[in-house]
């Protein structure tokens, strides 16, 4: 609800526009996932935890991973910060 005569602020939590290749990209890996504004990419184990990943389920995920993918597949995907 916006008051006569004020000047609203935009949402700082809303969406930015994106491109359509961000939006291929991202879109649907992230739908209707909480992703918090402050994820750090950076710091795995911060990351994984602020996401509500069990290091005992990251465990589970790297083995199939491995199991399934070529060696430098599964090192890529499970090394890479996207």
């Amino acid at each position: 609800m916006s008051i006569p005569g004020t000047v609203q602020k935009p949402d700082p939590w809303a969406a930015p526009a994106v491109s359509a290749d961000a939006k291929n990209l991202w879109g649907p890996l992230t739908e209707g996932l909480n992703i918090p504004r402050d994820l750090g990419l950076g710091d795995r184990a911060r990351a994984l935890d602020q996401l509500g990943v069990t290091p005992g389920a990251h465990r589970t995920l790297v083995s199939r991973v491995d199991e399934i993918l070529p060696e430098r597949d599964a090192a890529l995907l499970v090394s890479t910060r996207q």
